[in-house]
Order: C-alpha cells, then structure tokens, then sequence
C-alpha cells in the first residue's frame, strides 16, 4: 500500500484522472475496477471515479508494485488490459501468432506500446506464466520477425532454451520461410529467381530497389494469375451487401435467442443503443458496427447494449479462451441480476471439450444464476470440480479448464463495463417497489373479501 497527500497543484482534479496521471502504467479499465473494488481509498474509505480531490486529501492505493514504475519500453506490457492476439498455436514453450500488416513487432520511434511482443508479454503476464519481476534475466522473445506492412505467423519463445534451439534451427534453415505478394501483371516465366538490390527506408517502412542497397535473390512461383483474382474480387463485391445482411440477421437472432424469445421481430421487440463509461447514452453510434471490435469499442469506451420492450437487457460479451476468441450475449432479467439466458460462440476451441460452451445444454446451466451478492458484482463463475456456490457458479467444463477460465474472465471483464447501467436499474426497481401506490379498499370491498 501507498499513501499520497493532495498537494495543491492536484486539488480540484478528479480522483480516476489523477489516478492515471499518477500511474500511467495502470490501464484505465483496471483503475476503473480498482476503484469500484475500494482498493483506492480516499481518506480511509471508498470513493467515486469523478470525486473532486481537496488539498490535503489523504489518498491509499492498494495496488501491485510495478503500477508505480516509470513507464519504460521494458514495462510497456503493464499498460495493456486486454492484449489482442491471433494464437494459432501454444504450449508451454512456444506461440505462434498471426501478426496482422500494419503491427509493428518490436517498439520503434513511432510506436512503443502497442506492438507485436508487447501483447505477448502482457498476454502471459496476465496468465501468470511469466513476470520480470521474479525472473529477472529473460523476457518472452520473437524468433522471426516480419515487417511492418507484412502479416505472417511469428514465432514467440516463452524461455531462453526454446529460444536458443529455434534460432539455430532458423541459421540452420530447417525452417522454410515463404511469402506471397501481389504483382502487376503475370511474371514470365510462371517460375524463376530474380536477382536485385534492395534498400531498406526507415522512413517509408518498406524495401526499395536501389543499386546501393544489398543483393537479394528472389525464388517466385506464380499461384494465381490476374484474370482469376479480378474474378474472386467481382465475387467478392457482388456478394458483399447479401453476406453483411446474414450477418446482421445473425446477429439478432442470436440477441433474441438470448431471450428464448425466437418468435418476436427484433426491430419491433428490441432497442440498441450505446453507453459511455459513466452509463450514459451516446449519439450517433451504430450497435452493430461496434459489435464487429467489440474489444476495441470496449477500450474507446463505448458499449453497445440491447433492451426488450419488457424491461429485460442483452449484454454483449468477448474474451479469449484456449485457441482464439470466444463471445456471446447474455441477458439479465429485469431485476439486473438473474441470468435470463445467454449464447456463447467460438473461434476455435476443441470439440468435445471447449466448444461445448456453443451447445444450448451447456448454456442452459447459466439460466436463474445471479451476478450480483448483495451489492456487490461478482458475475458468473465457472468452476473446475463442480459449482460449490449454485447461486452464482456453473460447473466448468470438463477437460476444458483453459477454455472455462477464458468464459469467466469474458463475462466478468464484459459485464464490470456496464455497472453504472445495471445499478441505475437495480436502483429505480427497488424506488418502484417502495413507493408503489397502495390502493384503497371501501368497507364494502373488505366485507366482500372476508365473506
């Protein structure tokens, strides 16, 4: 625990903003928590977010260590909440990651937080497989690297002896590298090897051919010519409208199914809108175009909510489970804390183990669970070896505890967003049944009722 007084240049400011400027290191949403879980506390109790601080202030902040550090290119990973990965493979040795064009995979002059090793690291600090702070000489490295505008699959070993062994196996070319790019016009021959020079330019991010650069020798294989990919991409644009429309659909009938209200019209039945981290509706915001990056909706801090014409509410939900990404839609009751349904989806988990989270057998478990204990938002777990609390624990799945772990992080993570929404309707649902009119009874009425 660390304590601060409120000297006179931080008096008037907010309590969540002078908490980012204090630890810059602390991602937003994770102070945003930290806050709503007492572990800041003003003047020995518990405050809100937007708290005016007042000179002489005393300020307590149970948070971990390494928040108070500067921020530095070796602690950037700190400042990640929510790392965005492809995964296409992992044990306990390596990852291999789809790196999207665009990502750079190392800190450079023009970005130093959000890049390729920066997410691994946040994403196995966060899993508890790694910390600098215990292992003090080896951080998680890249094997390979590929270019800025290049998207590929990276290697990643998560200890020094996997990196040693796949770096010579690299030098030692027992891993084969191919590209494929796009060219103007057909290359003649269809197969061959061209000779050039190519320079780097650091300032446009890319090779150029330049006499002063270093001598390449390109092997290429033609795979498609130019006729064929004007074809696929008419294709691809006359379908566009018809597969964007299924997949709006798709999406509504999985917010209905939410509901196990099938048989209504969505439009007529259901209301989308947006909120902003304080609970407030936002202007101008398209729902579904902020479910296709719900996580990066989420970090601008706008979240998408769905409500029925009976008072009920839809959720969205996205998290990470074994393979690659999972989420869903889970709906509450009127009362903000009853689970009324939900539905789960994959990218790629395991049949029979993980993927059974899609199987409505298994959703079902969720229904009459509460995310509230008293006051306090605890969400849904799912717990390996059989739920010990039923009111607020579903069984895990068995054989699939990486796949389970990601479900709960998913809803806690998703849900915690929509708080002030959910407690500004818990609260209105207990003023209505407080101050709900009495009717008054006639001598007449109370004769009757007693014959």
């Amino acid at each position: 625990m660390k304590e601060f007084i409120v000297g006179t240049n931080d008096a008037g400011q907010r309590l969540d903003r002078w908490l980012a400027k204090t630890l810059p290191l602390l991602p937003a949403p994770l102070a945003q928590k930290y806050i709503r879980l007492k572990r800041v506390k003003l003047n020995g109790r518990g405050a809100k977010r937007d708290v005016r601080l007042v000179q002489g202030d005393l300020l307590q902040l149970y948070i971990n260590d390494e928040f108070f550090d500067r921020p530095t290119p070796e602690n950037a990973f700190l400042s990640l909440y929510q790392p965005k990965l492809n995964i296409l493979y992992e044990d306990e040795h390596i990852l291999l990651v789809d790196k999207r064009p665009g990502l750079v995979v190392h800190p450079d002059e023009t970005e130093r937080v959000n890049t390729l090793i920066t997410h691994i690291q946040a994403y196995l600090y966060q899993k508890k497989e790694w910390s600098p702070y215990q292992e003090g000489a080896f951080a998680p490295a890249l094997c390979n690297r590929i270019d800025r505008n290049t998207g590929g699959i990276v290697i990643a070993a998560k200890n020094a002896e996997t990196l040693r062994i796949i770096n010579q196996k690299i030098r030692d070319r027992e891993i084969d590298k191919r590209y494929l790019c796009i060219t103007v016009g057909t290359p003649r021959p269809p197969q061959g090897e061209v000779s050039c020079f190519l320079l780097k330019d650091e300032k446009k991010k890319g090779l150029f051919s330049d006499k002063n650069g270093n001598a390449y020798i390109i092997m290429y294989s033609t795979v498609m010519v130019v006729i064929v990919a004007t074809l696929l991409a008419v294709a691809a644009l006359s379908l566009q409208s018809r597969q964007y429309a299924n997949e709006l659909n798709e999406k509504k009938q999985s917010i209905l199914s939410s509901l196990s209200a099938q048989g209504e019209n969505y439009d007529a039945f259901i209301k989308g809108y947006v909120l902003d981290a304080d609970g407030n509706e936002l202007e101008g915001e398209d729902v579904f175009e902020l479910l296709k990056d719900l996580q990066g909706a989420f970090d601008d801090g706008k979240f998408p909510v769905f409500e029925a014409a009976d008072g009920r509410v839809v959720i969205p939900v996205t998290g990470m489970g074994l393979w690659g990404p999972v989420w869903g839609y889970i709906a509450l009751e009127k009362d903000m804390d009853t689970v009324a349904g939900i539905i789960m989806a994959h990218k790629g988990e395991t049949p029979g183990l993980g993927a059974e989270i899609a199987t409505p057998k298994y959703q079902a478990q969720f229904v009459g669970k509460k995310i509230f204990k008293g006051d306090e938002f605890v969400s849904v777990k799912l717990r390996k070896g059989g739920a010990q609390d039923p009111e607020h624990e579903v069984d895990a799945i068995s054989g699939g505890t990486k796949t389970s772990d990601g479900v709960t992080a998913m809803l806690y993570n998703s849900m915690e967003h929509y708080l002030p929404l959910l407690e500004a309707k818990r609260k209105a649902a207990v003023e209505q049944v407080v101050f709900a009119p009495v009717r008054d009874e006639s001598n007449e009425e109370n004769v009757g009722n007693n014959e």
